[in-house]
């Protein structure tokens, strides 16, 4: 498992509490290159493996997928071998998009941070899906990186930040005075309530980690039940 923030933690919860409901212990492990990872199939203590975060080319899940041990993953994932829950994240972006321009915004600037989370891919399919004219900014993760993509954006109507903490680091931007509509691609208890933000629909963490693990669960009883059959 693999956990950091709001989203992640309530989603590790919701996983903890299904998995606890069916009868299996949770072991929580932090993203690295590989080697908790491999130990932890070494030690042979878990029977299955839940990502938290879907992310391109993860060698985590080429790993698992390999050696056939069952995982699922938050999020849409291209391994043929992976039980993925989806998040609706294009689908989301498209209709909050709609609402912006719906509002009045015709030039878009969207900030989107690390590309390798499918989830950005996803979100940026779903604003370009709808929106006419939007500048992209993809890499954006500091505040520095804020500041530069504001000042070096032209004239815009509306931000699209990629999630909460970009919008956090927008609204506190220098050049927030540039800004005249701001909304954020996720939605949470971080942004609820600020002025002048237009957040997305969301799905809740809790449910996504706790469909997982039931999704894990479920193909852990069926493979033991076929091999129980032979």
């Amino acid at each position: 498992l693999v956990s950091e923030v709001w989203f992640f933690h309530k989603a590790l919860m919701g996983a903890v509490r299904t998995a606890s409901s069916m009868g299996y212990d949770t072991i929580v492990s932090v993203h690295d290159e590989g080697d908790s990872l491999k130990k932890l199939i070494a030690s042979k203590k878990a029977d299955g493996y839940i990502f938290l975060r879907a992310v391109e080319d993860d060698p985590n899940i080429s790993m698992l997928s390999e050696r056939n041990i069952p995982f699922a993953v938050i999020g849409n994932c291209r391994d043929k071998n992976a039980l993925c829950v989806d998040c609706r994240n294009e689908e989301h972006a498209s209709e909050l998009t709609e609402r912006l321009v719906g509002m009045g915004a015709g030039k878009l600037l969207l900030l989107l941070g690390d590309m390798s989370h499918t989830v950005n891919t996803e979100r940026r399919r779903g604003v370009e899906k709808v929106a006419e004219n939007v500048s992209v900014v993809t890499g954006v993760q500091t505040a520095e990186d804020v500041d530069r993509a504001l000042e070096n954006a032209g004239e815009y109507d509306a931000v699209i930040a990629g999630d909460d903490l970009l919008c956090l680091k927008v609204d506190s931007s220098s050049n927030r005075r540039n800004v005249k509509l701001l909304s954020s691609l996720y939605p949470s208890p971080l942004i609820k309530g600020m002025d002048g933000v237009v957040a997305a629909e969301g799905n809740d963490p809790s449910l996504l980690g706790s469909e997982s693990a039931g999704l894990l669960i479920e193909n852990l009883n069926n493979r033991e039940k076929i091999s129980g059959e032979k």
